[in-house]
């Protein structure tokens, strides 16, 4: 009965070999976790909260508007009027540019809920303009009356129904981020 004696140099050898090879599959495996992890912190980073923020953006913007048409509702001087008027346009721009930003970064989901947002921001400016139009035909303190109760009756309802869109959208935008984190991630 032969037994093979192992010598030190081939003990430390193999136990150093076998370290070596533990390290490598350890290494291997977290390289790929990590390329994972920065695959959905890329995902979040550049799509996520952009979207966040333009859609945030959005509705800011929409509220903005809102109170500009009605101290356009309240104002009795034209030229007053003319800047309000230009800067609910540059407003509506700026909004459409954010939302144009968001239709392109958005998931399939999302742009499905942006379908939404658009129309429902397509009934607010019909009502919106509306009540411009009235808001400077108004010759008197009564007429500009019944405009802001036209403009509380129609304006206030549409202007809520297009900021759920935008809400839903945020949402949406939320879960797709939330989805990031799972296992996949």
């Amino acid at each position: 009965m032969s037994k093979k004696v192992w010598t030190i140099g081939k003990r430390i050898s193999f136990g150093f070999a076998a370290v070596l090879v533990i390290m490598i599959v350890l290494g291997a495996s977290l390289w790929t976790r990590l390329q994972t992890v920065q695959s959905c912190a890329t995902d979040v980073s550049s799509r996520s909260i952009p979207s966040l923020e333009l859609l945030a953006d959005a509705k800011a913007t929409a509220n903005d508007t809102r109170t500009m048409t009605f101290k356009h509702i309240g104002s009795p001087n034209l030229a007053d009027m003319a800047k309000l008027e230009a800067g609910i346009a540059a407003d509506a721009d700026k909004i459409k540019k954010d939302l144009d930003d968001f239709g392109k970064l958005a998931s399939p989901d999302a742009k499905a809920l942006l379908e939404q947002v658009m129309a429902k921001r397509e009934s607010y400016l019909a009502v919106r303009g509306e009540i411009l139009v009235l808001s400077r035909a108004a010759t008197n303190a009564e007429i500009s009356a019944q405009v802001y109760q036209k403009a509380r009756a129609e304006l206030d309802p549409a202007t809520a129904v297009y900021i759920e869109a935008l809400n839903n959208c945020q949402e949406q935008v939320r879960k797709d981020a939330d989805s990031s984190r799972k296992p996949a991630c």
